[in-house]
C-alpha cells in the first residue's frame, strides 16, 4: 500500500511538471517556435534582453578564455572598463544556462529554456508549497493509504497556475527584464523557510533552515533585490506564522535561532558575491539621485485590476502602449507591469476572509508588498499630486521610508515587489479552493474537479499575454569575419552610446552589446546597471563623442565641437586602438535614431578617418576599416 502511495505521489508529480511545461510553451507563443533566433523582449524598448544575453557569456568568457574576475570587464565601456558588481548579472542563470550552451554554442536557445525552466519551477515550488501549508501535521496524519492529499492538489494546482502564469512576469519578459522572471526558486525558499520554523529544534529542521539558506542564495544571485524581498519576508514569517496544528510549538528562540542558520548558510553560498557588493557599496561613487525613478516605476492603485496591454482581448499594441509611456501619453507613468487577475484577487479575498488566522502571513505578505508595489507616493490613474481645494498635496506610501534605509535604498522599481505579492496572492487563492472543493465534494466528488477547472481557466485567460513579444537574437555576419582576425583591437559602432540605470550619453543600443559575444573584441559604448560617475564624466569631456552624441539625438554640434572632434579623432582612433567603424540602420520606431541615423552615418564617415569604401555591407549595415 506505502509503495503503491509513493507511486501516485511520483506520477502526480511529474504530472504537474509536464502541465506546467506544456502551459508555459502555449502562454509563451511564439517564443517555442523560434527558441533558437529569437528572445522574449521588445525591439522598440531598451533591448535589455540583449543584456542578460551578453551576461551569460561573459560571464563563462572571463571565467573560462580570459581566466579573470567576471565581476568586472573591459571589453565593454573600452578603453576605461567597467566593474560589474552591482550589476544586473543573473549570475544563477549564467549557471543553469551552461549545459545548453557549451553544448550547442547557441545563447538564445539557452537563455529561453532557462526562462522557461523558471516558468516551471514557479509553478511547481508553489504546488509544493500549497501541499505543505494545507497538509495536516504528521502527527494527525492518518497513517492508512487514505487521505495522501487528493484534497490538497487541486488548488495547490491553481496556486500554481496564479504563480507561473501572472501576467506580471511576461511583461517583465517583454521588457527584456530577464531578471524579474527568474523566479523560479522563490517559493521553494518559502517552503524550507516554513518547514524550519516548524521543526525549529529539531534535526529536520537543522536540514531545512540550510536548504533555505540555500535557496536564499540562489534567488540572490539571480537578481539582489529578491535578496530584499526574502529578508522582508521572513521577518514577516518569525512573527506571524504558526501552524495551529502542531501539538507542540517550537519557542520563539528556537525559531530564532533556525533564522541564524538559515543566514549564515545564504551568506557563505552567496558571499562571493556578497563580499564584492558590500565592499563597493561602502566605497564606490555610486549616488542614488532623488528617488531615482521610483515614482515612475511604481505601480498605480488602478494597475492591479487594470489588464496588461500584452492580454490578448483587453490589451493593446504592445509597441504603441511603450511609445505612449515614453511619450508621457500613456493612462499611467510606466507600463502595467502588475495586474494581479479579477478571479485571482476574489479568491485571494474568499481565502483570507475564511482563513485569517491560518493565512496570517499571507495576509500581511500580500498586503506589505502590494503597499511596496505602489511606490513612494500613491498614484491614482496615472496622478500623485492631487488638488486638493488649491493646496497640491500627496500621499506617502511605505515605500518611502525604504528610500532612507541603507543599501535597501537601492531598490528603485517598486513594482518588482510584485514578485512576492503574486505569491501570497496565490496561496490566499487556494486556502479559499480547499474550502470550497470540501463543500462541493458533499455534494458531488466530481464538482471540486469542475471548479478547479473552471477557476484554472478563468486565470489563464486574465493573465494571457499572447503572443509574446519576441526580438531578433541573430548576429550579424560581419562579426563572424571579424572574430576570424587575429590581433587585439576595438570596435566604434554607430549608434553609440553609454547607458547606466541613472541616465544615457548618446543613443545606446544594447543589442549591439550582445554582438560581442560572436567576435569578442573591446567595444566603445555598453550597457551597466551601476556606473561611477566619473567614469561616464569620462566620455561626456571627449569632444568626439559630444559631437556623435548631439547629432544622434538630433542636434546640431557646435560648430568649433565639431573641429575639435574633426581634429581630435585620428589620434583617438590609435589610442584606443580602434581597427573599424561599423554602421547600423535604424530600427523601425526606435526614436531618436529612427529619424537621425542617415544625418549620424554622414557624420561619422566625415570626422573619423575611414577607407573611402566600405570593405563589407549587407543587413543593411556598412563597416569601414580606420585609417591609423
Amino acid at each position: 500500500m506505502t509503495r503503491h502511495i509513493a507511486n501516485r505521489r511520483g506520477l502526480l508529480h511529474i504530472a504537474v511538471i509536464a502541465l506546467l511545461t506544456v502551459l508555459a510553451l502555449i502562454m509563451w507563443w511564439p517564443l517555442p517556435a523560434v527558441m533558437t533566433a529569437r528572445v522574449p523582449g521588445t525591439p522598440t524598448w531598451a533591448f535589455d534582453e540583449s543584456t542578460f544575453l551578453w551576461n551569460i557569456w561573459y560571464f563563462w568568457h572571463a571565467i573560462l578564455r580570459l581566466h579573470t574576475n567576471p565581476l568586472h570587464s573591459d571589453l565593454i565601456w573600452h578603453p576605461v572598463g567597467i566593474d560589474l558588481i552591482l550589476y544586473t548579472y543573473d549570475i544563477l542563470n549564467a549557471i543553469l544556462a551552461a549545459p545548453v550552451y557549451f553544448l550547442t554554442g547557441n545563447l538564445p536557445l539557452a537563455s529561453n529554456l532557462v526562462l522557461i525552466l523558471h516558468t516551471v519551477l514557479s509553478g511547481y515550488g508553489v504546488f509544493l508549497l500549497v501541499l505543505y501549508l494545507l497538509s495536516p501535521h504528521p502527527s494527525r496524519a492518518p497513517s492508512t493509504g487514505e487521505g495522501w492529499g487528493e484534497d490538497r492538489v487541486l488548488p495547490a494546482l491553481v496556486a500554481a497556475l496564479i504563480y507561473a502564469f501572472a501576467s506580471n512576469r511576461a511583461v517583465y519578459a517583454a521588457l527584456g527584464h530577464y531578471d524579474m522572471v527568474s523566479t523560479g526558486f522563490i517559493p521553494f525558499y518559502a517552503l524550507f523557510l516554513l518547514k524550519a520554523l516548524d521543526r525549529a529544534g529539531t534535526r529536520r529542521g537543522l536540514i531545512d533552515a540550510t536548504l533555505a539558506g540555500v535557496f536564499f542564495a540562489l534567488n540572490a544571485l539571480a537578481e539582489m533585490i529578491f535578496a530584499v524581498f526574502l529578508g522582508i519576508f521572513t521577518l514577516i514569517a518569525l512573527f506571524a506564522y504558526r501552524r495551529g496544528d502542531r501539538p507542540v510549538a517550537p519557542t520563539f528562540v528556537h525559531r530564532a535561532l533556525s533564522l541564524v542558520v538559515t543566514g549564515v548558510v545564504a551568506a557563505l553560498v552567496w558571499s562571493p558575491v556578497l563580499v564584492p557588493v558590500v565592499r563597493e557599496l561602502l566605497t564606490g561613487h555610486y549616488v542614488l539621485k532623488g528617488w531615482g525613478d521610483s515614482i515612475k516605476l511604481s505601480v498605480d492603485l488602478l494597475g492591479f485590476v487594470t489588464p496588461t496591454a500584452l492580454h490578448p482581448l483587453w490589451g493593446m499594441d504592445w509597441p504603441r502602449a511603450l511609445r505612449m509611456v515614453e511619450e508621457g501619453t500613456a493612462r499611467f507613468s510606466d507600463i502595467n507591469t502588475v495586474f494581479v487577475g479579477y478571479a485571482t484577487l476574489a479568491l485571494a479575498l474568499v481565502g483570507l476572509g475564511l482563513y485569517r488566522g491560518r493565512a496570517r502571513l499571507w495576509a500581511w505578505t500580500a498586503l506589505l508588498f502590494a503597499l511596496f508595489a505602489l511606490g513612494p507616493f500613491l498614484q491614482i490613474n496615472g496622478r500623485w499630486q492631487f488638488d486638493l481645494d488649491g493646496v497640491l498635496a500627496t500621499f506617502p506610501m511605505p515605500f518611502a521610508l525604504l528610500h532612507y534605509i541603507p543599501f535597501v535604498r537601492g531598490n528603485r522599481a517598486p513594482n518588482r515587489n510584485s514578485v512576492l505579492l503574486m505569491l501570497a496572492l496565490a496561496v490566499l487563492a487556494a486556502h479559499a479552493l480547499f474550502w470550497l472543493n470540501a463543500r462541493l465534494a458533499r455534494a458531488h466528488r466530481r464538482l471540486p474537479y469542475a471548479l478547479t477547472a473552471l477557476a484554472a481557466l478563468a486565470i489563464l485567460f486574465e493573465h494571457a499575454a499572447v503572443p509574446l513579444p519576441t526580438s531578433d537574437a541573430r548576429v550579424p555576419a560581419i562579426y563572424d569575419r571579424i572574430a576570424a582576425e587575429p590581433g587585439e583591437f576595438a570596435l566604434l559602432q554607430i549608434p553609440l552610446g553609454w547607458r547606466n540605470s541613472f541616465g544615457v550619453f548618446g543613443v545606446e543600443r544594447t543589442q549591439i552589446q550582445y554582438y560581442q559575444t560572436r567576435h569578442g573584441k573591446p567595444m566603445l559604448g555598453g550597457n551597466i546597471s551601476r556606473a561611477p560617475a566619473f567614469k561616464m564624466a569620462y566620455f561626456r569631456r571627449i569632444p568626439l563623442f559630444q559631437a556623435i552624441a548631439d547629432v544622434e539625438f538630433g542636434k546640431k554640434p557646435d560648430p568649433a565641437l565639431v573641429e575639435k572632434a574633426r581634429d581630435q579623432a585620428p589620434e583617438l582612433m590609435r589610442l584606443y586602438n580602434v581597427r573599424y567603424l561599423i554602421l547600423f540602420p535604424p530600427i523601425p520606431g526606435r526614436y531618436p535614431y529612427a529619424e537621425t541615423w542617415q544625418r549620424s552615418w554622414a557624420f561619422a564617415k566625415e570626422v573619423i578617418p575611414i577607407e573611402e569604401k566600405p570593405f563589407w555591407s549587407g543587413e543593411g549595415i556598412e563597416a569601414y576599416r580606420v585609417i591609423q
